[in-house]
């Protein structure tokens, strides 16, 4: 029995500011055309916080830890 990986973000490879809000290109981990997601939009996903932490983006998260930015 083949098991399917859940969807989930594998590398954010982008970021970009529409308005007021941020939006962030992500890469899934099913080789699915890199897509941009809004903060809320990717919060969704398990992975975004530790994606956050590769890039050292820095974002007030929900559970309240900021990560230090160094840009992308």
């Amino acid at each position: 029995m083949t098991i399917i990986a859940q969807k989930d973000i594998q590398h954010i490879i982008g970021k970009r500011t529409r308005g007021s809000s941020e939006e962030f290109l992500v890469q899934w981990n099913n080789d699915k055309q890199p897509e941009w997601l809004g903060y809320n939009q990717a919060t969704n996903y398990a992975s975004f916080e530790d994606k956050l932490l590769d890039i050292g983006e820095s974002v007030n998260l929900p559970n309240g830890h900021t990560t230090i930015n160094k840009g992308i």
